[in-house]
């Protein structure tokens, strides 16, 4: 990992510009408030920018601020709460009326009331590593009050929980620093260990820049200081767990002996560069408790959670499992989860999703996330984390599925919506496939459609199509070495494994035959952007328009259906068409026509339009545009026969 600093902007893919647990809540009875300038706080300006990059330097400032250019705290329901789980929320921020008589731990103890703005960068999304050496290049601020610092912390917040303080100094001395190694329980008692050194230089390190690092062993610690090893600590008390940066410049707070002098603003905590360069040899990680270890294609029956089956789980569940040499799928059950940011599902410190929302104290639907191979590690860690400490919740039916299949070897790996065109068969196309061609696809969160083109398909029963052992149906009849028309099969949610297989299965075995052009779409996914949803034969009744009948269409109309076997006709009436132009009937982004004009505030007679059997697809959308934005019209009585 490198940075630095060149352009004239922090790299916000690299550096996040908050605290794990976010900008509102105090630690350390600190006088500062961070606004998170790379993504919430994006484009607000303050007395001095927090954070900013020029000439090859990321400046850190601390000025003042008034309380009323302080941003607000959004709700916990907002985009940013969701989007950042571990975000506390905080009654006492900028609150001066704020009170806590009961003592409540999930409240803080007293109002928080930040007289300062400063910056913090933490790599926490982008980077984490175990053992090697890191190093920044920085010019430390002086006064009474500050406090600047490079520090790692552990990033699965379970089990021991180290803090590697590279450095940190206290602004009124500033010819000491302070290297400093914790280890904390995850219980919230006491730190089991601290221990803390000091390097002294005459001149003060405020006096320009100088280089720090760290130098992390399996079992050893080494503080260098310009080059010169300062200190070392050693024994089994040292961490092997995955680490993050920070660099921060806090304002007050425990650490300090001076109170802040209010008139040194702002001031500037100045880094030329960090770098961190990691071992070549794997060390063998320590690894967090867990709770599971889950095994490929095995199924976990057993209940976890809180005031739910284990009762062991308050706040995480965390599950391990070898990397494989395959995609994998994992499935999971939750139980009483009562919002989507509820339960967190997190792969090796990244959330890859929540589980879904499900009836109070009850199982809900089954969840399924993707872990490729890309995203695996030697050893992993799925973590489900409760963002509402005491909540009832919990997990079952765990499976960690392979996407590539066990007992079959697959002809093609599907992926929705993306078309298979090559050709497989006997006698045709690929000449390998006697009596079956096999795809195979993970599971989806929609339902979906399975369309497939047949080849020399002598009769309806020649090819069948089979889902997970179960017939779905077969392939159309078509004319002697030539292709059919595109069958087309809905495979619903309900009947989609963690790893799915589809066979053409040849009921003559030697009899020239293929298929060709096969595709998933995600047939929900469609539908749901649709105001209606067309059956074949069946009329929609109802009224869709603007200032008349739905008055939630002001530009346009959709509607969607699935393929058929067939050519189709489309008729619709149109409600107060003014002109022959106002609206544009279209087919999957192709114009098919206009409806007729009518007589004002009243139906037009009935418009029928042609959909050959060509011009469809697995799922189709039709669409009737306004062109004149706000002039009343509407559409009714549509169907597909």
């Amino acid at each position: 990992f490198e940075d630095n600093f060149n352009g004239n902007a922090l790299d916000t893919s690299k550096w996040n510009t908050h605290h794990l647990w976010g900008p509102y809540w105090q630690i350390n009875n600190e006088e500062q408030f961070y606004p998170d300038v790379g993504d919430t706080h994006a484009g607000e300006t303050y007395n001095s920018p927090p954070v900013s990059v020029s000439n090859g330097t990321l400046t850190i400032t601390a000025d003042t601020v008034d309380a009323d250019d302080l941003p607000d705290m959004p709700s916990q329901t907002s985009d940013a709460f969701i989007e950042h789980r571990e975000w506390r929320h905080n009654d006492a921020y900028n609150n001066p009326n704020f009170s806590n008589p009961t003592n409540d731990p999930s409240q803080a103890p007293a109002p928080f009331l930040p007289e300062y703005t400063s910056g913090i960068v933490t790599t926490y999304d982008s980077f984490k590593f175990t053992h090697g050496y890191a190093e920044i290049r920085a010019k430390l601020p002086q006064g009474d009050g500050l406090w600047p610092a490079f520090w790692l912390l552990n990033g699965y917040y379970v089990d021991q929980q180290p803090e590697i303080d590279v450095i940190e100094t206290r602004g009124e001395n500033p010819k000491e620093l302070v290297h400093s190694y914790h280890l904390s329980p995850t219980d919230g008692g006491p730190p089991s260990y601290t221990w803390s050194t000091f390097s002294d230089h005459p001149d003060g390190f405020s006096d320009g820049f100088h280089t720090y690092g760290i130098a992390w062993e399996p079992g050893k610690l080494d503080w260098y200081v310009d080059g010169v090893k300062r200190h070392t600590h050693t024994g089994p008390s040292v961490s092997s767990q995955n680490m993050y940066l920070l660099l921060n410049l806090a304002v007050g707070g425990n650490f300090l002996f001076a109170d802040v002098d209010t008139e040194q603003f702002p001031v500037e905590f100045e880094i030329d560069y960090i770098k961190v360069y990691q071992n070549k040899v794997d060390v063998p990680v320590t690894s967090p408790a867990f709770d599971i270890a889950l095994v490929k294609n095995e199924r976990d029956e057993r209940e976890f959670g809180w005031r739910w089956g284990s009762n062991d789980n308050r706040d995480q569940l965390i599950a391990t499992f070898p990397q494989q040499t395959d995609d994998l799928t994992l499935s999971v059950t939750g139980y009483d989860i009562d919002t989507r940011s509820e339960i967190a599902v997190v792969l090796n410190d990244t959330v890859i999703g929540h589980l879904s929302v499900g009836p109070n104290n009850q199982l809900n639907s089954s969840d399924t996330f993707n872990i490729p191979v890309s995203d695996q590690q030697p050893v992993n860690y799925i973590e489900f984390r409760q963002s509402n400490s005491g909540w009832i919740w919990g997990v079952t039916d765990l499976l960690l599925a392979g996407n590539s299949t066990t007992n079959l070897t697959s002809d093609i790996q599907l992926s929705v919506g993306v078309a298979e065109e090559r050709e497989f068969g006997w006698r045709w196309g690929s000449n390998q496939n006697r009596d079956t061609v096999i795809a195979s696809f993970p599971q989806h969160n929609g339902e979906l459609m399975l369309s497939a083109t047949g080849f020399d398909i002598d009769t309806r029963n020649e090819v069948t199509v089979v889902l997970n052992g179960e017939v779905i149906g077969n392939l159309s009849k078509g004319p002697n070495n030539g292709l059919s028309t595109t069958d087309t099969f809905t495979i619903s949610v309900a009947d989609q494994l963690p790893v799915n297989v589809i066979e053409f299965q040849q009921s003559n075995s030697g009899w020239l035959w293929g298929v060709t052009n096969i595709l998933l779409v995600d047939n929900s996914a469609a539908n749901a952007t649709a105001d209606i949803q067309l059956e074949p034969d069946e009329t929609e009744s109802r009224e869709f328009g603007w200032r008349w009948g739905s008055n939630q269409n002001r530009e346009s109309v959709t509607a969607s259906f699935s393929q058929q076997n067939s050519d189709l006709t489309l008729s619709v009436t149109g409600y107060d068409i003014d002109t022959r132009s106002e609206i544009i009937v279209v087919l999957n982004g192709n114009t098919i026509g206009q409806l007729s004009t009518g007589p004002n505030n009243r139906l037009n007679s009935t418009d029928t339009f042609n959909i050959p059997i060509a011009d469809q697809q697995p799922v189709n959308i039709l669409e009737f545009q306004q062109s004149n934005s706000g002039w009343i019209w509407g559409v009714t009585d549509i169907s597909i026969n």
